[in-house]
Formats: structure tokens, C-alpha cells, sequence
């Protein structure tokens, strides 16, 4: 059983708490130490970069090891992985000269690989996916040495992941990495369209070839019913190369080909949204403000910094499971203030996993520089612009209402859906 609230203090405030509670811990010790199969290796991090930590390595192994943050491994558009290279550098941007890799104490040999740490929804367990690692020589690594990279790389991504700043480089690995990911995405929405049109074609084909494959089983067996012969037989028997066969490959084609073709155009769907979603996330403000805009300040006249503040919607009515109320901030089960559109994600993940529930959020961006102390016109006239609704296998739909009409506050049901960003396979547990 779940503790009651504590008296006198709202969800929002609660939730405010444990974020400023995160966010106030003293700094995370930079050294760890890392029990390996060739023994124990110690690693130091340098001061954080932008986008990127370094962990410089001692004891059983020498060299040093770049992480960063990455996307999802099947969602590009959500930023809530880690990944940790050999060597001083993001290897999926540079290259790192031999004498830079790590190596084993006793070793001259030097080491490329990567492996990326990320979590998967309902569970949130922490997942890795290893890229292959190999020597300078270009020479798999042997189980043991496999073993020690893989658990240093691991230990590096864990103690980022635990930072009190790494919503900051993921955001700052969003920002580096969009542009290419815009790039390939388009490409790869062309080239999924690409092939359905080609399968939707020979779909079409098949249509009078199967039906000229019939003529022509029914043209030799009235052949063979007016003069018998072994070789019309064979063309009728049901084998490779026969008239038979080729009228049931003709018949299998076609739904094939269109079975095929729409999951394509699943494909160049998923990925356009995708695209979108990372879009959104680049220029969350690309609608400006009416000029009758009300711009809070703080007491010394200072204006305020834009946020983006998410609430947590009530789904009461379970006859319409799309219908989401939308409660202001200071009535909500939870809510959160951040400085970007992308550190949403992470706590939609870890509210998803503390309800035990798929759940819709709103969000909207706000003037406000404290959760606990909202402007009174946030609060007054909360009219959210995004809708995020966790669906099965850790995805997330993202609704963007500002260039819409927006839905009145607290009778908020997603009926007509404007465009649906989908996160999909390919894409925000």
C-alpha cells in the first residue's frame, strides 16, 4: 500500500520536493572502482563537457573512456540513453588515435567498442546493447578482456546516468545530434515510401499474371483431356516449374506484396513522426506569444525564465479510454518544472513506472522559476499545449495542440486527434 500524502501539501508539491531534493544532493563522487575479470580498475571523471563526460582509467586497465547521451535504441527521438566509448572521444564522431585506447595494465594492445545503457518500459530495467569491439589490429578482444571493457564501459554509463546534471547532457546531446538525425529520418521516410510503392506495384502485377497463369493450366488440361501425354502432366502436376505452381505463387504474391507494403508505410510513418517529434523538441517555442502576452517578473523586475511545466492527467472515465482531465498544477497527483521540452521524457518514464499504469501528461511552456511558487495567472488559466500519452511497449504519443485549437481546460478528450507525434520501433520509454 502506497503512504497517504502528507498533510497540508499538494501532489505537485510533493513531486516538487523529490525533484529538489534530487537536484540538491552533494556531488556525486568522481572516482569509482570497478571489479573486472583482469581486476580492478579505477576511473576518475574529468570535469563534465557540454555534451560528454571523460573517465581517465588506472589500476588493471590504462587509457580512458568518453560518455555521452544518446537516444533510445528504438526510439530516436527520445534522449534517455547513455553510451560509453573506448577512448578519449564520441567514437560516432571521431576517431581516437590507437596510442589514445584503452588497454589492459599489462598490454600494449588498445581497444575500439561502444555500448549504449538504456531502459525499457513497463519494467525500466536498465538494458545494453554492445557495439562490436575489436583490437587496433582489428582482432576480436578474448572473453576475459570482453568481459573488462564491457564492465568498465557498463560502470562509466551508470555513474553518468546517476548525475544530478544529466538531464543537462542529455539535452546538449539532443541539440548535437538532431540535425543528422533530422537527416536520416526524411531519408529513411522516402525510402520505406519507396518500397511500398514498389511493392504496391507488383501487387498489382500479379493481378493479370495470375490470371494468364489460370488460362494456361486450364488451356493444357483441356490438352490433356483430349490426347493424354506424360509431358502435359508434369506441366499440370503441382511442381517447380510447373503451370500449377505458378498459378499458386501468383496467388500468394499479391496479398503478400500488400501486406508488406503496409508495413512500409507503418515504417515512413513511425519515422516522419519521429522527425516531428524531434522538431518540436529543436523549436518548442516556434509559435510567438500574442502582444498582449502577460510576461511575469520577479520583485526585482527581472523576467522570469521560460520552462516547459508537465502536470499528470486523471484518465476517469474508463468507457473512453482517450479521455484525459486535465487538473492545474496545484490540484494534480504530480507535476514537474523543467528547462526543456526533451528532460519530459525521463519523467514520464519514471511516472509510468511509480503509477504501474500507461498515463497521458500535459505540458505547456510557462514563465516560472519555481514549482512551489507558480505566477497566479499559470495556475488561473492553465491551458496546456502538448498531450504525452504512454501507450503499451514504451511508447509515446505526443499531440501538439499549438498550432490547433486548443482544448478547454479540465474537459480535455482526445477525440478528433490533431497530428500525433508516435514514437515508435525503429522509436520514449
Amino acid at each position: 500500500m502506497r503512504p497517504g500524502p502528507a498533510p497540508g501539501r499538494t501532489g505537485a508539491q510533493r513531486t516538487a520536493r523529490r525533484l529538489d531534493h534530487h537536484q540538491e544532493q552533494p556531488p556525486m563522487n568522481p572516482s569509482l572502482t570497478v571489479e573486472t575479470p583482469a581486476g580492478t580498475v579505477h576511473a576518475t571523471a574529468r570535469p563534465r563537457e557540454n555534451d560528454s563526460v571523460v573517465f581517465d582509467l588506472g589500476g588493471a586497465m590504462r587509457g580512458s573512456v568518453h560518455v555521452t547521451g544518446t537516444h533510445h535504441v528504438r526510439h530516436w527521438d527520445q534522449f534517455t540513453a547513455v553510451r560509453a566509448c573506448l577512448g578519449p572521444v564520441n567514437t560516432f564522431q571521431d576517431t581516437a588515435p590507437a596510442e589514445a585506447l584503452p588497454r589492459l595494465a599489462r598490454s600494449r594492445t588498445g581497444y575500439r567498442g561502444s555500448l549504449t545503457l538504456y531502459r525499457d518500459a513497463p519494467a525500466d530495467r536498465p538494458q545494453v546493447s554492445l557495439y562490436p569491439m575489436e583490437s587496433t589490429t582489428g582482432h576480436e578482444p578474448s572473453p576475459k578482456t570482453a568481459a573488462t571493457l564491457t564492465a568498465v564501459l557498463r560502470a562509466c554509463a551508470e555513474h553518468v546516468e546517476q548525475r544530478p546534471d544529466f538531464p543537462q547532457i542529455l539535452t546538449a546531446s539532443r541539440e548535437r545530434d538532431t540535425p543528422a538525425l533530422l537527416r536520416f529520418l526524411t531519408w529513411s521516410a522516402d525510402y520505406h515510401r519507396s518500397a511500398a510503392a514498389r511493392l504496391e506495384g507488383r501487387a498489382r502485377a500479379s493481378r493479370p499474371a495470375l490470371r494468364a497463369a489460370v488460362t494456361a493450366w486450364w488451356t493444357v488440361a483441356r490438352w490433356f483431356t483430349a490426347q493424354p501425354h506424360p509431358v502435359l502432366l508434369l506441366m499440370l502436376a503441382n511442381r517447380d516449374g510447373s503451370l500449377a505452381r505458378n498459378v499458386d505463387v501468383q496467388a500468394w504474391l499479391g496479398p503478400y506484396c500488400l501486406t508488406q507494403a503496409a508495413g512500409e508505410h507503418d515504417r515512413a510513418r513511425n519515422t516522419e513522426a519521429e522527425a516531428a517529434s524531434l522538431r518540436t523538441q529543436q523549436h518548442p517555442a516556434h509559435c510567438p506569444p500574442p502582444a498582449d502576452h502577460y510576461a511575469p517578473h520577479r520583485p526585482d523586475g527581472d523576467r522570469m525564465t521560460l520552462r516547459w511545466l508537465m502536470t499528470l492527467g486523471e484518465r476517469t472515465r474508463p468507457d473512453t479510454p482517450t479521455y484525459a482531465a486535465c487538473p492545474p498544477p496545484g490540484e494534480a497527483r504530480a507535476a514537474a518544472l523543467v528547462d526543456d521540452c526533451g528532460q519530459l521524457f525521463p519523467i514520464l518514464r519514471n511516472w509510468r513506472r511509480q503509477f504501474d499504469s500507461d498515463l497521458t501528461a500535459w505540458a505547456a511552456q510557462v514563465e516560472a522559476d519555481d514549482i512551489e511558487h507558480l505566477p497566479r495567472q499559470v495556475t488561473e488559466d492553465w491551458g496546456p499545449e502538448l498531450r504525452l500519452d504512454t501507450v503499451p511497449g514504451g511508447y509515446v504519443v505526443v499531440s501538439d495542440y499549438r498550432d490547433h485549437d486548443r482544448p478547454a481546460t479540465n474537459t480535455l478528450q482526445h477525440q478528433a486527434q490533431p497530428p500525433a507525434l508516435d514514437a515508435a520501433p525503429g522509436a520514449h520509454p
